[in-house]
């Protein structure tokens, strides 16, 4: 979990205890505002009246390292013919995004009482608040940094770059020999999850206001590498698409590392040593030398944020 030794030390550790937690999360309407198409999608989903009601799953990174995202089951009605039924479907909604966070408080229920004392620790909740676990409450989070400090580690941006791209080659020899994923059987939202990890255009991000420039674009890669891995050949059908699972799971992963590495370095600045920069039309790229591998780290603009405390 992304805590220091003290407890929730930031923004993502906040939304990792509410993950772990299994908390329930509200937006209300008028304060989210989709900025990518959404045309088309979820005809037949009514979402409730009163709002967004939003169970907290896990944490989503982004191939624009200075977003994260929460992967949340919204409630909804979905219409078939003239009924209705209740049902839950995922959504990726960003908390950072651009390196700047997008919640100041949340409004939260917290089912367990272990989950409540460590945001209680964090400063998030009134020291004498008692523990209800049915009853909305609401966490300030604007004293928090994004994510801990710690995280500015360039062995660690190389070893997960690294885990990175061994894995998206491994996934491209299973698609090319056309193997589905397997996914938890009898959970449609299971799979729909499963399926939903890295379509960018489903990030969604929680601002108050529509926003009217895109935020800094930061990429992180390792030019030249060859990837290493095995592929589907020595597996049973079974086995491969189990190990295409495992693959589409651990890229979640390593994209959440990678987000938190690149925001704490953000603020760190000097831990890695560049050279360069080149310019590429409207993006500019570094070089930096980490072991016995090369980063390379692609922006759109120069970014100076206060996103991690020291």
């Amino acid at each position: 979990m992304e805590r220091n030794s003290k407890g929730i030390g930031s923004l993502a550790g906040v939304f990792q205890a509410l993950a772990k937690g299994h908390a329930i999360i509200y937006i209300a309407d008028g304060a989210y505002v989709r900025t990518t198409p959404s045309a088309g999608r979820d005809a037949a989903v009514v979402a409730n009246p009163l709002g967004r009601t939003l169970q907290v799953l896990s944490l989503v990174g982004s191939r624009r390292h200075l977003n994260l995202s929460i992967l949340c089951a919204q409630e909804v009605n979905v219409t078939e013919g003239r009924t209705r039924r209740p049902a839950a479907v995922p959504r990726l909604i960003n908390f950072v995004r651009g390196g700047e966070s997008c919640f100041d408080e949340i409004l939260a229920v917290i089912p367990r009482l272990a989950t409540f004392r460590a945001l209680q620790a964090a400063g998030c909740l009134p020291a004498g608040a008692e523990h209800e676990p049915t009853v909305p409450v609401t966490l300030k989070v604007d004293h928090l940094p994004l994510v801990d400090a710690r995280w500015a580690d360039p062995e660690r941006l190389a070893r997960f770059l690294r885990d990175r791209a061994n894995l998206m080659a491994e996934r491209e020899a299973f698609k090319q020999r056309k193997i589905e994923p397997a996914y938890a059987k009898g959970s449609g939202l299971s799979e729909e999850i499963g399926r939903l990890f890295h379509k960018e255009d489903r990030t969604e991000p929680a601002r108050p206001a529509p926003i009217e420039a895109p935020p800094p674009r930061v990429e992180y890669d390792l030019p030249g590498y060859e990837a290493r891995f095995k592929g589907p050949d020595h597996l049973s059908p079974a086995a491969a698409s189990e190990r295409l699972r495992d693959i589409e799971h651990g890229l979640v992963s390593v994209g959440v590392s990678l987000s938190l590495v690149a925001i704490a370095l953000e603020v760190n600045p000097g831990k890695l040593v560049w050279t360069g920069p080149k310019v590429r039309g409207k993006a500019f790229a570094q070089l930096a030398t980490v072991g016995d591998l090369t980063v390379r780290c692609t922006r759109s603009v120069p970014v100076a944020s206060a996103a991690v405390a020291a």
